[in-house]
C-alpha cells in the first residue's frame, strides 16, 4: 500500500497549540507504509471491514474511535515496529488534544509497544517521541492537572525509566507542581494520595514511596512558607506528611 502521511489534512488541534509543531514534526518523522494488518484479532475482537478501513484511509483520519476499538481489541502476537510506527503520529495528535485515547484509560495507551525504548527507533524518530514526552506531560498538567498520575502511568509502562519522570516532575514550577498535587490528592474535606490502578503492584509501591518521599514533602513544604500565591494550597498538601 502506498504511504499515505503527505496528504493535506485537517488538524485536530490549531496551530497556537503548545504542542503543534510537535505533532507535525510525529507525522513528517513518522512516514510509515500502510502495513498488511494492524496486529489484532480479527476473529472476533475487531471486525475485519473496520480494520481494512483504517489501512486505506489517510492516517491523519482514521477516527477517534477506530483507535478506541483498536485498543480494545486482543494482539494476535507481538506488535510490530511497522504496526506502531503507522499509527504512533495520529496516537500523539489525539493526546494532544487532550481527549481518552482508549476508553479503559490514557494509561494503557503507549505501552503496547515499548516506545520509551530508543534503542528501537531511528535517531529522528526517538527526537520526536523523547520531546513529545516531556512537553506533553508538562502541558497535560497545566490543562488537567488531575491526571498527573495518569500521565506518569502511562509514559512509564510506554518504557520511560520512572526516575526519569521524577525528575522532570521535581522540575516544575512551584504553582504547576502545586495544582497537580492538589487536585490529584484532594477529597470532599481532607488530601489523600492516591495512584491509578493501573500501575503494577511493583511499580505502584515505586510511584507510591516518591509521593511520600523527602524530596517531595521538602519541597511542598518549602512553597508553603513562601510568599507564593500556592503557598495555602501547599501548606495543606504538606498534611498528608504529618
Amino acid at each position: 500500500m502506498s504511504n499515505k502521511h503527505f496528504t493535506r489534512r485537517t488538524n485536530l488541534i490549531e496551530p497556537e497549540h503548545p504542542l503543534f509543531s510537535l505533532v507535525e514534526r510525529g507525522y513528517a518523522v513518522f512516514k510509515y507504509q500502510s502495513p498488511n494488518n494492524l496486529g489484532v484479532c480479527t476473529t472476533c475482537c475487531m471486525c475485519p471491514l473496520e480494520v481494512q478501513d483504517m489501512l486505506q484511509a489517510q492516517v491523519h483520519e482514521i477516527p477517534l474511535l477506530s483507535i478506541d476499538r483498536w485498543y480494545m481489541a486482543a494482539l494476535s502476537g507481538t506488535l510490530t515496529r511497522e504496526v506502531w510506527g503507522y499509527l504512533m503520529p495520529r496516537i500523539l495528535e489525539i493526546l494532544a488534544t487532550g481527549k481518552e485515547v482508549c476508553s479503559l484509560g490514557n494509561e494503557i495507551v503507549l505501552a503496547r509497544f515499548s516506545t520509551g525504548n530508543a534503542t528501537l527507533w531511528r535517531p529522528e524518530e526517538w527526537s520526536v517521541l523523547a520531546d513529545f514526552q516531556q512537553q506533553h506531560l508538562r502541558w497535560s498538567v497545566g490543562v488537567r492537572p488531575h491526571e498527573m498520575d495518569t500521565n506518569l502511568c502511562m509514559y512509564n509502562l510506554g518504557g520511560w525509566p520512572l526516575a526519569g519522570l521524577w525528575e522532570q516532575v521535581l522540575k516544575w514550577p512551584d504553582g504547576l507542581l502545586v495544582e497537580a498535587l492538589w487536585e490529584s490528592w484532594w477529597r470532599l474535606g481532607y488530601i489523600e494520595r492516591s495512584v491509578t490502578s493501573f500501575w503494577p503492584n511493583e511499580k505502584k509501591e515505586q510511584i507510591t514511596a516518591l509521593y511520600s518521599g523527602p524530596e517531595l514533602r521538602e519541597r511542598v513544604e518549602s512553597i508553603a512558607l513562601s510568599t507564593s500565591k500556592s503557598a495555602d494550597k501547599a501548606l495543606e498538601l504538606a498534611n498528608v506528611w504529618w
